[in-house]
């Protein structure tokens, strides 16, 4: 990694996001002339563009003075544009930021907290100027022919220090411009004494009888409500049936759009300190729902109620309880109470009737079958409200999950279908865009993931689950900078939400970066406690460690919290590292049955049988599989390096060596640094006993943190352990 001293420039499109809102096409076209007048003026200048993101533009130059010369071209320019364009059209403004400093450079990419100052500069500037720090204004100040403003000190979100800013305006400092930058100090002003000191001392004692036990208690401080199946009071065993479970759905999707409030399903492994629990009765065309709210740490009820209605009101009936439980849940988490929009649903109770039934299927197990029936009973919906936006989201679901249980494309076209039709009818269902976006990601098409996503964003600008979905194409694209900082901008804006930290613990993990990774699986657990998803991967990051004693501890608490083919599968695979194929293979079965279309389960199975007296033709068995579910995926996405894994590890066991090689190569062509892809390089070449090649990747593998205690527990690696190069790559690393 090379480390140089260069000038960065951020720029952006004011108002881009309106712009595109009124006319898409028109501001597409502007924003090809915007980049227009850009490049010339940065190649002008002799800048280098470093990297486009929608309408943002990353650049570098050698020094100070070309990069403010440069931006001060690029605005004159704009002007120039602006006049001389139809008054039909929309003016095309932008704001820089520039900074200089050292910066980190590798394949072009560059690194640091400059390239962040720089970044957070930018959207500091109004219309038509330039935002530069005190370094750059020191370098440039007695060649600086354009009017400068000093903003002063200016805090920079993620920075630890103020940075001293100056406004560059071409086109001249105006009073409004004075006035800006007067409120935007008078509100930091406010904001950082925003009560006095008397009056802070009071609430704080007052909240402090309220506060301290949730203190007292792991995971009690953030507001977490878990919320179980609504009892169907018509059945015999008083379980859920599809219109309870259905009703559940939408109580779920309402109130999880109260802010600062995380809903939690009872059934994914993952508790809260609330729980949730209520009833549906229907007889004949009366309708019942009971509820209770009750705090986990002592099991005592904190709320409760029973409201009556006709079938007819059915809409008008489930906002009610939403708003009750809403106000509930304000006076236990100490919010501003907050009543939920309504779903947009619809206007014939017959269409919900069938919505309702097609997603209690949707909701089941994985299955042709499920799938096949909620298609069935969704597409009925629509024959009484072809408008009804839910149930088109709903068939996207439905075809999508056929799609990752089959990989045919034909499944992902129809997915994209009805996800385009719901998002014409509501463009506000965020669950329409992550679908989109995931079927863009999973098909190969990460640009268009990464725009559908980016507008989901544009809607709601809360929405981190969009933010998470975009940061694992980031990923996908080997955009590993980009991604990192997506997934820590979800932790800025929601440090309370699991997923984002889980999600930036997976990134570490696979990037063999586990000691932050267990880092961050450990701050999943903190917010967290009884969660069987953090639980299971923390195992995992600790068995790659090494630290058996711990991984077998997270392990078992994750499979008596939620039995799951992942916590099967982990641990399954504690087990073989450990000897205990017997075991191993007993866990890989129950992953198996759980899911039985996931590919990797069917291998893990296989290597388990392999080293087992007379289970080789069962093995091979598994194997097979292996191959035909992997290769019904690559057929869709053949950038999947997963995948090509996978078929390297089938056809080298069922005895189809050079195919082998080719998935093999293909997967580390893909992603070079993934451990566990660097990990089947070296037992492929083990296998066939080529070691001088084995061993030059393990070289690779323990110089990317891959524990040497697993690569000597590995049954398949017992001829090179013996290997004269063997001890000396591994110590040398130790």
């Amino acid at each position: 990694m090379e480390h140089r001293q260069l000038t960065l420039m951020f720029t952006d499109i004011v108002g881009y996001s309106r712009l595109m809102g009124q006319n898409e096409r028109q501001t597409i076209e502007l924003l090809g002339e915007y980049r227009r007048i850009l490049l010339a003026q940065i190649e002008n200048y002799g800048g280098t563009v470093i990297e486009f993101i929608g309408d943002a533009v990353f650049a570098s130059f050698v020094t100070p003075t070309a990069a403010v010369n440069a931006g001060i071209a690029i605005q004159e320019d704009l002007g120039t544009f602006n006049r001389h364009s139809a008054p039909s059209l929309p003016k095309l403004q932008s704001r820089i930021g520039i900074h200089t400093g050292e910066v980190a450079m590798q394949n072009g990419a560059l690194f640091g907290d400059d390239v962040n100052i720089a970044a957070r500069l930018e959207p500091i500037a109004v219309a038509e100027s330039l935002c530069i720090s005190e370094g750059v204004y020191t370098a440039v100040r007695h060649q600086l022919a354009a009017p400068v403003l000093a903003l002063g000190l200016q805090p920079l979100k993620n920075i630890e220090s103020k940075v001293r800013a100056y406004l560059v305006r071409p086109s001249g400092i105006t009073v409004g411009t004075q006035a800006h930058y007067l409120l935007r100090k008078v509100k930091q002003k406010i904001n950082a004494y925003r009560y006095p000191l008397a009056a802070c001392l009071l609430a704080l004692v007052t909240a402090g009888f309220y506060f301290i036990p949730r203190w007292l208690v792991p995971g009690y401080n953030a507001n977490y409500v878990e919320i179980a199946d609504f009892k169907n009071l018509m059945s015999e065993d008083g379980g859920p049936d599809y219109f309870s479970a259905g009703i559940t759905e939408a109580l779920r999707s309402q109130l999880a759009d109260i802010r600062d409030v995380y809903i939690l399903r009872a059934d994914q492994g993952v508790r809260g300190p609330l729980r949730l629990e209520g009833s549906v009765q229907r007889i004949g065309e009366s309708l019942r729902i009971a509820y209770q709210l009750f705090r986990r740490r002592d099991n005592a009820q904190i709320a409760g109620g029973k409201l009556d209605a006709s079938y007819q009101d059915i809409f008008i009936l489930q906002d009610r309880v939403v708003g009750e439980i809403a106000r509930y849940l304000a006076q236990e988490f100490g919010l501003q109470n907050f009543r939920p929009a309504a779903l947009k649903l619809t206007a014939d109770t017959t269409a919900y009737d069938f919505y309702l039934r097609g997603l209690a299927f949707l909701r089941r197990p994985q299955s042709h079958e499920n799938f096949d029936e909620a298609i069935k009973l969704l597409s009925t919906a629509l024959v009484h409200d072809r408008n009804f936006a839910l149930a088109n989201a709903g068939l996207c679901r439905a075809y999508r999950g056929k799609y990752k249980l089959t990989r045919n494309a034909a499944w992902t076209t129809r997915a994209e279908e009805f996800c385009q039709l719901a998002r014409q009818q509501d463009d506000s269902l965020s669950e329409v865009y992550e679908s989109l976006g995931s079927i863009y990601r999973e098909t190969g098409r990460e640009e268009e993931a990464v725009a559908i996503l980016q507008q989901a964003i544009e809607i709601d600008d809360a929405n981190v689950d969009a933010l998470i979905e975009l940061a694992t194409v980031y990923k996908r694209q080997k955009k590993l900078e980009l991604a990192e900082s997506t997934f820590a901008q979800v932790i800025a804006m929601q440090p309370e939400y699991w997923r984002g930290h889980h999600e930036l613990a997976t990134f570490y993990f696979h990037q063999s970066r586990l000691p932050e990774a267990v880092t961050s699986y450990t701050k999943v657990l903190a917010i967290t406690p009884e969660n069987a998803i953090g639980l299971s991967n923390l195992g995992v990051a600790y068995f790659y460690l090494a630290d058996y004693k711990s991984a077998a501890q997270a392990l078992e608490k994750s499979v008596a919290l939620s039995p799951s083919s992942w916590s099967y599968s982990n641990t399954g695979t504690m087990y073989y590292f450990s000897g205990d194929y017997e075991k191993a293979a007993d866990m890989f079965r129950q992953a198996i049955k759980l899911a039985p279309e996931d590919f990797r389960w069917h291998v893990n199975l296989a290597d388990a049988l392999r080293q087992i007296p007379d289970q080789t033709e069962k093995a091979k068995t598994h194997y097979q599989k292996t191959i035909e579910l992997a290769s019904q995926g690559l057929a869709v996405n053949d950038k999947d390096a997963t995948l090509h894994q996978y078929l390297a590890v089938g056809h080298l066991f069922s005895g189809q060596r050079d195919i082998a090689g080719d998935h093999l190569n293909q997967a580390l062509k893909l992603s070079p640094k993934n451990i566990d892809i660097l990990y089947t390089s070296v037992k492929f070449w083990s296998v066939l006993e080529q070691f001088d090649k084995a061993m030059d990747a393990l070289a690779v593998l323990v110089e990317a943190g891959y524990s040497p205690d697993l690569i000597k527990a590995d049954p398949d690696l017992k001829s090179l352990r013996r290997h004269p190069r063997y001890r000396k790559i591994v110590f040398a690393k130790n």
